[in-house]
């Protein structure tokens, strides 16, 4: 029987790993697995890629632990890449011959572990677990990354200085290396795009690869991040300021009230899939035509 990823289970990081290992079995030709880094904690952190192109594309879940939905949908997309490759439906056009797609599922997977209660949470953490998203150091991923960091207010949970945690240098790293025309960073909650901050301004192929996500994929236009607090030390915020190229933060459930394993266990209504599914095909498309 064919392993098929069910995004309707909770990943915890075994289960990822395991998931990793079945899609490496069943598309040996076509997948390529590695491992990015390790967690603060030890954990592996993988990294999936298909494609062979010049144009690169970095699509990323998990950075907030909490947010584990992302994982699946993420792991979903990959299989439905790699089902599509393989039967030949990109040969048209040739998507994956011109374009490689790099996927790290799951950014923070001590985070995952201690939302999901398998692990305890730092000294000083001051939630319950099920509303974790920092890392084993109790900082937030996605306010350590050295993009005007000293604006980022402390309730944010920036780090004693940028670049702190281990996790986020990992990300730095991948990106230095490989030089992607574009990131989509995956987060749960908003049905919504955020694609631009006025800390950066303008920069390649944003409003292209946002207006056509939310044209194919139905996601919601964000107005420009316009107040520091908001933007500064983000992910996709210093990956616009440091390669001048499009950076988004994709949040995938409208339902602000829906609890974080609720967004896994109604998968298919909450991430709203039918129209979703398409979203790393359409950014991939997107890099070769329109930017």
């Amino acid at each position: 029987m064919r392993f098929r990823v069910d995004p309707t289970r909770v990943y915890t990081h075994q289960r990822l790993l395991e998931d990793v290992s079945r899609l490496c079995d069943q598309y040996p030709r076509s997948l390529r697995v590695a491992a990015a880094g390790y967690s603060e904690q030890g954990r592996e952190i993988p990294l999936l890629s298909i494609g062979s192109g010049e144009r690169r594309l970095l699509a990323t879940g998990a950075i907030h632990g909490r947010e584990y939905v992302t994982v699946g949908f993420l792991m979903k997309s990959l299989q439905e890449l790699l089902e599509k490759n393989s039967l030949s439906i990109f040969a048209g056009y040739d998507l994956l011959s011109r374009c490689t797609l790099d996927v790290i599922p799951m950014c923070n997977p001590d985070s995952v572990e201690m939302c999901l209660g398998r692990a305890p949470l730092p000294q000083g953490a001051e939630v319950v677990p099920q509303e974790y998203k920092n890392n084993a150091n109790n900082t937030n991923l996605n306010g350590n990354f050295p993009f005007m960091w000293e604006q980022v207010p402390p309730e944010r949970d920036k780090g004693p200085h940028p670049a702190s945690e281990r996790e986020t240098r990992l990300l730095m790293e991948l990106c230095e290396e490989n030089r992607y025309h574009a990131l989509l960073s995956f987060h749960s909650r908003g049905d919504c795009i955020f694609w631009r901050d006025r800390g950066n301004g303008q920069v390649e192929g944003d409003s292209a690869l946002a207006q056509e996500l939310c044209e194919q994929c139905e996601y919601s236009l964000c107005a420009e991040t316009l107040l520091p607090k908001d933007y500064s030390g983000g992910f996709e915020n210093w990956f616009r300021y440091r390669f001048r190229r499009a950076g988004l933060c994709v949040e995938l459930v409208a339902d602000e009230e829906a609890g974080f394993e609720i967004c896994v266990r109604d998968f298919y209504r909450l991430c709203r899939w039918e129209q979703t599914r398409h979203t790393l095909r359409v950014a991939m498309e997107c890099m070769l035509h329109r930017f």
